[in-house]
C-alpha cells in the first residue's frame, strides 16, 4: 500500500518574484506529524529530476518548517523542480510529491 506524498503548498505557481528577498521558502501539509523521521527534499534546476540536475538536497525533521533556502541558489528566467518524499520512523516512506515554477524579475 502507498502512502500519498505530502500536499505541496508554495511555490506550486508558475513564476515567483524574489526580489527584496533573501531566500525562498517551501511549504507544505504536514500530515502524520507524530510518525514523521524526516521529509527528504531536493531541489533541481529544470523539470528533469535527475541526478545531472540536482542542486540542493537535505532531510529535515518536521519541527524544521517551513524551509527556507538561499536566493542565491537561484538564477532569474530559469524552471527549477522541487522534491519532497515523507520518511517515518518505521522505515516507510510516502509517494514522491513534486512541482516546477520559474524564478521571473519584476
Amino acid at each position: 500500500m502507498s502512502i500519498s506524498g505530502p500536499t505541496l503548498l508554495y511555490p506550486i505557481t508558475d513564476n515567483i518574484v524574489l526580489s527584496g528577498k533573501d531566500y525562498l521558502e517551501f511549504k507544505w501539509i504536514r500530515y502524520y506529524f507524530v510518525q514523521t523521521e524526516y521529509f527528504d527534499f531536493r531541489l533541481y534546476k529544470g523539470y528533469n529530476t535527475i541526478a545531472a540536475n540536482l542542486i540542493f538536497k537535505q532531510k529535515f525533521t518536521s519541527n524544521e518548517y517551513p524551509i527556507s533556502i538561499p536566493k542565491a541558489l537561484f538564477e532569474e528566467n530559469q524552471v527549477y523542480t522541487w522534491v519532497l518524499v515523507l520518511l517515518f520512523y518505521d522505515g516507510r516512506k510516502s509517494d514522491k510529491s513534486f512541482s516546477s515554477f520559474k524564478i521571473i524579475k519584476k
